[in-house]
């Protein structure tokens, strides 16, 4: 190495306690930095620099991790973790708003453009957040605009977890 030439290194922001147990979070390969932070918020009470940049850096700099779309491996079916159909739940969202409520269709003379008026704005959007499992739907929740990662969490935690499944 020439003497002109530096080389810089990143020194963690966090004691060494911390990015041991981020470090043994890495084990969960498809963690979102959301989960990473929730996790050392939990664990780490009194860590002061727990933001998502700050975190971001912790699995790029300091464990040099590097995000990648994963590669699909089948795994083995663990019977015990599967018992009954009621245990499954299948949840969806869908929005609507005013582009939504023109039909995709029309009719005309055979060889005449048919022409459609058609809202110029979107309008209000509705979305609704569904859960159903093998009996119906089991809950729901309804919001104006848009689920973001946060309304999602909170409608989830809200509607679906309390629910209890039933099967047997």
């Amino acid at each position: 190495m020439e003497e002109n030439e530096q080389v810089k290194i990143r020194k963690s922001r966090w004691p060494a306690v911390v990015l041991a147990r981020v470090d043994k979070y890495k084990l969960q390969t498809t963690f979102y930095l959301e989960e990473l932070k929730e996790m050392l918020e939990r664990k780490f009470p009194e860590l002061t620099n727990s933001s998502l940049p700050t975190i971001c850096l912790a699995p790029n700099f300091y464990l040099k991790l590097t995000r990648k779309v994963p590669t699909k491996a089948a795994a083995r079916y663990d019977s015990k973790q599967y018992s009954f159909p009621g245990q499954l739940v299948f949840i969806d969202e869908i929005s609507k708003d005013g582009r939504h409520a023109y039909r995709r269709y029309a009719r005309s003379k055979k060889g005449a453009k048919v022409a459609v008026k058609l809202p110029w704005s979107r309008g209000n959007r509705v979305s609704v957040l569904a859960a159903l499992n093998v009996n119906g739907v089991m809950a729901w929740e309804s919001i104006p605009g848009t689920f973001t990662r946060r309304k999602f969490r909170e409608a989830f935690c809200k509607n679906i977890i309390p629910k209890e499944t039933h099967g047997h």
